[in-house]
């Protein structure tokens, strides 16, 4: 964007505290009309709450907000809509018990205009079907038809691909090329860096609720936005890292009923999704863990040592067996289960959340379900965990750590 050109948005100093957390601290974001921009930052960086203050959800304790170079207040998202700023939500904006055209007719949305801009995307729904009966990924690619119905300046996409698969995925991305290609705007917030690289023209990035930089993807790559996304963080990671010794580290407790050759689990390989080449191996009362920020592949890695992806190359092997799971109930008898309620299940088109008991089986993956103290007495029982945490956010110490 050149110096004298008015931008389409331009939020400046937006502040927001919730009691003493402070969600935004001083945020700025500036998008250019034809732009695909991205907003990048780790878990808790203001995001989320940035989108809510631009959409009308909350209002900002401070700062300013202009579109096409008029200060504007939005209060509402409805009011938002008629300013030229559409988003699409993390959670789907919906009344379960509801049919999809009730819930178009409440917020005052063209069914016919949904129902074209779904077969622009190659996608049919019956919209007298009740939403509690539409899978998650169509109510994603829903919401995204009805954002579009009210032909918006600014679209605005918060962590849309997240639920999607890759076919879902690359419409929403030829969906955002489109609006760029008719002069309009998409802000793009996403976990998945290799999408802002492939997609988005420049993005801004958040750390503690301040923009810390405003980079073009393309330029740095993912090495340079991670760097950023971190800052000091990384650095003194890396430092204590250096700093410990083997006699500082933990030592896992010896466990009798194994012998030190013996492998539990076994990864070779694995390729799938932004999975490429993760291999590993898990010992008898081994706790593993597997830290990254989110969207760098964990998601895709743990479906499928549960059973619910197969990987596109590689072989996972359970006590030197290979794991050739099509179902999550393959991998819970063969002694694998993914605890809490992570693999949704789809049958006769509904969409079903499966709880797996974690008590009867030798191998787990932290969740809401399983604690560190928990993996722990199982490492000490002779049993193995693998275990997943985010990066915590930037500036906060973990409230706790999962020993590894």
């Amino acid at each position: 964007m050149s110096g004298d050109e008015t931008p389409l948005l331009a939020a400046r100093d937006i502040a927001k505290q919730y009691g003493s957390v402070l969600a935004l601290r001083s945020a700025d974001l500036s998008i250019s009309a034809g732009e695909i921009h991205a907003l990048l930052g780790a878990n808790g960086a203001g995001k989320s709450t940035l989108v809510k203050a631009l959409s009308g959800v909350i209002r900002p304790d401070a700062g300013t907000i202009t579109v096409s170079g008029t200060s504007v207040r939005p209060s509402s998202p409805r009011q938002a809509a008629r300013l030229g700023l559409s988003p699409v939500f993390q959670d789907p904006a919906l009344v379960p018990d509801l049919s999809v055209a009730h819930n178009l007719r409440l917020t005052g949305t063209s069914v016919e205009a949904v129902r074209a801009n779904l077969a622009s995307m190659g996608l049919q729904l019956d919209l007298r079907e009740l939403v509690d009966d539409v899978p998650l990924p169509m109510l994603r690619m829903l919401d995204l038809a009805r954002a579009l119905a009210q032909d918006p300046q600014l679209l605005i996409l918060d962590e849309i691909t997240a639920a999607l698969p890759s076919d879902l995925a690359e419409r929403v991305f030829t969906v955002m090329r489109d609006w760029r290609e008719r002069g309009r705007s998409v802000l793009f917030i996403t976990h998945r860096l290799r999408e802002v690289i492939n997609t988005c023209d420049r993005a801004t990035i958040l750390r503690d609720g301040v923009n810390v930089a405003t980079v073009v993807p393309q330029e740095g790559g993912e090495a340079e936005i991670v760097e950023i996304m971190l800052g000091p963080e990384a650095a003194r990671a890396e430092e204590r890292a250096a700093e410990l010794t083997e006699q500082e580290a933990p030592v896992r407790a010896p466990v009798a009923t194994a012998t030190e050759a013996e492998v539990v689990l076994e990864a070779d390989d694995l390729h799938l999704g932004s999975v490429r080449g993760i291999s590993f191996a898990l010992h008898p009362g081994e706790i593993l863990g597997i830290a990254a920020l989110e969207g760098q592949g964990q998601d895709e890695l743990f479906e499928a040592l549960a059973g619910q992806r197969k990987p596109e190359r590689g072989e996972i092997r359970l006590r030197g067996k290979p794991l050739r799971a099509r179902h999550p109930f393959d991998a819970i008898r063969r002694g694998m289960v993914l605890p809490g309620a992570r693999c949704d299940v789809s049958r006769a088109g509904t969409s079903r959340r499966s709880r797996s008991p974690a008590g009867s089986h030798r191998v787990s993956r932290y969740s809401s379900a399983t604690t560190p103290l928990e993996a722990s007495t199982w490492a000490r029982s002779g049993r193995c965990t693998v275990s997943f945490a985010s990066w915590p956010r930037m500036g906060q110490r973990s409230s706790s750590s999962a020993p590894s």
